[in-house]
């Protein structure tokens, strides 16, 4: 079965290649969007421009020979842009930073140009099953979903590093690894399709699979609070009958963590940022009776303000095909194949690594994982199903890891890999979307 592709509404540019030596023309600043930054070019230079923002950030840019770039959402992340461009003519490039929708707020901006060099590394390769490549396994399970749905599930009990990854039908991704738990809200009405797999290629094994579906939950109990600057608070709250209970914290003065804790059995579960915002939700089940304590604090330790505690209690499901004791294996007949090529990259200082695959094979995926852990991913670069791309920061010197894998299961072929490192001594923090 194949995950239906969605793309986001995030606006690629043209080509994402041949960057490296570093020219004059370097823009480093933070401020409030909207805002106009000049970044001075070469001819034949690319520009490369990275934001951070509190807010869902875009980027425009107009070069000097009167092209022009533009991109919403990096690997996904509303807050983080990054565009990557090429003029035919020396000059100024004007970079405009503002918001998805007129959105507003503070960004940490990194613009920089960069003259044509030789690749890093390249290979031209062949995507394959057995001896050349690795095997990855992985147990897809699909589950029917309503519009503000929650979904609950996870992994247990496993003898090996295990994974598991879920799309909504509206095209959001989500992973989870150590602990194997996830929790979302489903936007529209459709198929949860989750896939339980390995952290490392080539695993298989045992492991258990639990999935729950919060359906229609109703509020119990609104709370508007205060919450002291820099001090933590807590309070309790009785469960008036069993079931499985949200609790949401809202705040538009600080960014909100909020833990739950089950004083029957001691069980804790902490959230930081539920969804697109600050504010934080979590999920338990109790019996009725339990005293549920509910801690509050900000994430920064130093600031306080109003902030809203709202109990729900949903109805929930368990779909009979998504529970239960599984085996990932190469012969089960529930199990799908994904190819994977990896490769070492060694980096000698800090810097923009750009890593592109192409293939009229397959539909190629890339993955790169740096030397301080993070990990990146991009599949379709520009909505190009032949071309993926990224541009990651490296932090400094040391290895990066990089896999080329395909979107479909089982997909072969031969693919071009090429690998350029930029060298800037404060690269623009990108946030990662793979593996984390």
């Amino acid at each position: 079965m194949n995950i239906r592709k969605v793309h986001s509404r995030a606006i690629s540019v043209a080509a994402l290649l041949l960057l490296g030596a570093c020219v004059p023309g370097t823009v480093r600043e933070t401020g409030r969007a909207p805002d106009q930054v000049s970044v001075g070019m070469n001819a034949g230079d690319w520009l490369y421009c990275a934001i951070s923002g509190d807010y869902d950030t875009l980027l425009r840019a107009t070069l000097p020979d009167g092209s022009t770039a533009e991109n919403d959402d990096q690997n996904g992340d509303q807050r983080h842009s990054l565009l990557v461009a090429r003029s035919s003519v020396g000059g100024s490039a004007t970079v405009e930073v503002s918001g998805y929708q007129g959105a507003t707020g503070a960004y940490d901006l990194s613009c920089k140009s960069f003259s044509e060099t030789a690749p890093l590394f390249a290979r031209q390769a062949s995507l394959q099953a057995g001896a050349g490549g690795a095997t990855r396994y992985m147990n897809r399970y699909s589950v029917p979903v309503q519009s503000g749905d929650f979904v609950l599930a996870n992994l247990s009990d496993g003898n090996f590093d295990m994974v598991l990854r879920a799309q909504a039908p509206g095209g959001q991704e989500y992973q989870a690894d150590d602990p194997e738990n996830l929790f979302f809200e489903v936007s529209q009405a459709g198929t949860v399709e989750l896939v339980a797999t390995s952290y490392n290629v080539g695993e298989t094994g045992n492991y258990r699979l639990e999935t729950q579906v919060a359906r229609g939950p109703q509020v119990l109990r609104q709370l508007p609070l205060q919450l002291n600057a820099g001090s933590p608070m807590s309070i309790d709250y009785s469960i008036p009958a069993a079931g499985l209970y949200l609790i949401r914290a809202e705040s538009s003065d600080f960014d909100t963590v909020l833990s739950l804790r089950n004083k029957r059995t001691n069980e804790v579960v902490e959230n930081d940022d539920y969804g697109e915002g600050y504010n934080s939700m979590a999920v338990m089940e109790a019996q009725a009776g339990t005293e549920l304590e509910i801690g509050i604090r900000d994430y920064h330790g130093q600031n306080g303000g109003q902030f809203t505690i709202t109990v729900l209690r949903a109805q929930t499901q368990r779909p009979a095909n998504a529970n239960g004791s599984y085996q990932l294996s190469e012969r089960s007949e529930r199990d799908i194949a994904r190819y994977e090529d990896w490769y070492d990259v060694n980096v000698e200082g800090p810097g923009v690594a750009f890593v592109s695959v192409r293939s009229s094979s397959f539909d190629p995926i890339v993955r790169v994982r740096t030397a301080d852990g993070l990990g990146y991913q991009n599949d379709d670069y520009n909505d190009d199903r032949s071309w993926s791309a990224l541009a990651v920061p490296v932090p400094g010197p040391g290895r990066m890891r990089i896999c080329v894998t395909s979107y479909e299961d089982r997909s072969t072929g031969q693919y071009d890999l090429q690998v350029f490192h930029a060298p800037t001594e404060r690269p623009a923090s990108i946030a990662p979307n793979w593996g984390n």
